[in-house]
């Protein structure tokens, strides 16, 4: 009388985790599995060629290839497989590196007609701004009222974290006086 076992499946210690990236860094998966066991790496559903190591990285990541990817790794042990849970690439923009303001300053005299001045964002991605009077939009509205000099704000807001700009307003009374 013969007598087949089926193989037992390999073990998974740590399974494969959701990993978080800023664009241009590294993603980096993990697993533990069962001495013994060979590995195969899979990126949205294909294997990937070489990577059969306990580690997948993606190096300089891209929001427009990568965010949403899904990641997962096949344990093979004595011919019986198990699948990793799959795990998602989310990749988010970095931080603005600084806020162009255009002009970069102003002069005027009271009574001028409004001043505008338009922010945008040094580095990828969406933002939203908002001035330090409240004003929000990367347009900012001055109409000189009063003589002074101010300094205005703006911070630009984006999935990675924000950043501030500013610019000096210097309003003259009228009739060209300097303060």
């Amino acid at each position: 009388r013969v007598v087949v076992k089926a193989a037992d499946a390999p073990e998974i210690f740590e399974d494969v985790q959701d990993v978080t990236a800023i664009e241009g860094e590294s993603a980096r998966f993990e697993i533990d599995a069962e001495y013994g066991s060979t590995l195969q790496w899979y990126r949205n559903g294909m294997a990937q060629a070489g990577e059969t190591g306990n580690v997948y990285e993606i190096t300089d990541v891209n929001k427009a290839t990568h965010d949403g990817n899904t990641i997962y790794c096949v344990v093979t042990k004595d011919g019986t497989s198990i699948e990793s849970r799959t795990a998602t690439l989310t990749v988010k923009y970095a931080a603005p590196i600084g806020v162009r303001i255009t002009p970069d300053a102003a002069s005027a005299q009271v009574g001028d007609g409004a001043l505008t001045f338009t922010a945008s964002a040094i580095g990828g991605g969406t933002y939203t701004y908002e001035w330090s009077d409240g004003q929000t939009g990367s347009t900012f509205t001055y109409t000189p009222t009063i003589a002074t000099t101010e300094t205005i704000s703006v911070t630009a807001t984006g999935e990675g974290g924000s950043a501030v700009g500013t610019v000096i307003i210097t309003i003259n009374a009228a009739g060209g006086a300097t303060i």
